[in-house]
């Protein structure tokens, strides 16, 4: 049938971590390393990895996830065993995500075991409602 969710609300659901923070940080394990230990609360932490290299090293990292952003279906169903034997050799379980998805690719991301699918086509292909609010600074 279907049916969607938010991800991720805000920083305080968790910290995204994209390409400009892992280059500010000086790689993903730091930049990782710099949010778990800035964070005022428990925060998760996914990382957006645009490479095979990223994607293993969010997973060493211990990331909460990682959004897998533009890998095609066939490359996920050989990353994906692969992300999660290395979660499992450490101990801790990882979320991922494939990004990037249109509507007429959903059961092949599917199919390629990851947990979660993102997309902004519900968004990007929405027509814009303009609505504005006027006050005249007169009472009643």
């Amino acid at each position: 049938c279907g049916g969607g969710i938010n991800h991720r609300m805000g920083l305080d659901d968790a910290a995204m971590l994209k390409e400009n923070h892992l280059a500010w940080a000086g790689g993903v394990a730091a930049a990782v390393a710099a949010v778990r230990a800035a964070a005022p609360w428990p925060s998760q932490v996914i990382v957006e990895a645009e490479t095979l290299e990223e994607a293993k090293a969010a997973v060493a990292a211990g990331a909460d996830g990682v959004l897998l952003d533009e890998f095609s279906p066939d490359a996920l169903k050989q990353l994906v065993p692969e992300l999660r034997h290395q979660a499992q050799q450490r101990g801790k379980p990882v979320v991922l995500e494939a990004s990037g998805i249109q509507p007429d690719q959903l059961r092949l991301y599917a199919s390629s075991g990851i947990d979660l699918i993102s997309t902004s086509a519900p968004i990007t292909r929405s027509s814009w409602l303009d609505l504005s609010m006027r006050f005249t600074g007169q009472e009643g």
